[in-house]
């Protein structure tokens, strides 16, 4: 499992390196980097069938800095809360890491990017005689997205992605008696973006 980690992080990373020469309007890049923030969701398995329990809704904020033409270094703070069959949840993640935008040259106003990001996730359950309180561990973040101009310097982000992290659903999975509960976990993110 690790070495395929390994091979899936290798390729973004080679895939970063090949699309930062990629020609671009100034106008859908950051001049500097940008700021948002927003609401995120991530779900208790790797798609949206884990959504009735153990999921967590929340917001997310973070900051790019630009670094080249097209990648940036980005750094994001996501808070979430959920339930499970008998008590709340609350996640708190913490990534850093590199984003690739990828501008469209017949489509100015729109921008994909790729991320790969590396951190930690602390989840608590509260008032849950079934589970452990709390457990915080490594959280990897593979994604993208787009943002979309709205005005010179304010967009619109969407983002989805992949995150693995054991225990986002394991402290949740232990309250409902899940046997080996998921370790990717679909997350998904919309918000407003103010480049400077």
């Amino acid at each position: 499992m690790l070495n395929r980690n390994v091979a899936l992080f290798s390729l973004l990373l080679s895939c970063t390196l090949a699309f930062t020469q990629t020609p671009a309007s100034r106008d859908s890049l950051p001049q500097y980097g940008d700021a948002y923030a927003g609401y995120w969701f991530t779900s208790s398995d790797a798609g949206f069938s884990g959504t009735r329990s153990g999921s967590n809704n929340g917001w997310n904020a973070g900051l790019d800095v630009k670094v080249f033409k097209c990648l940036s270094i980005a750094g994001e703070f996501d808070m979430g809360f959920g339930r499970v069959t008998n008590a709340t949840s609350k996640t708190f993640t913490g990534l850093f890491g590199p984003r690739v935008f990828l501008p469209i040259p017949g489509a100015p106003r729109l921008t994909p990017f790729a991320e790969g990001m590396f951190g930690g996730t602390h989840v608590s359950i509260g008032s849950s005689p079934d589970s452990r309180p709390s457990a915080s561990s490594m959280t990897v973040l593979m994604g993208g997205g787009a943002d979309y101009r709205i005005l010179r310097r304010l967009s619109w982000r969407g983002q989805f992605g992949y995150l693995y992290n054991q225990h986002i659903t394991l402290i949740n999975d232990e309250v409902q008696n899940v046997p080996n509960p998921p370790v990717w976990h679909l997350q998904f993110s919309s918000g407003a973006v103010f480049r400077f």
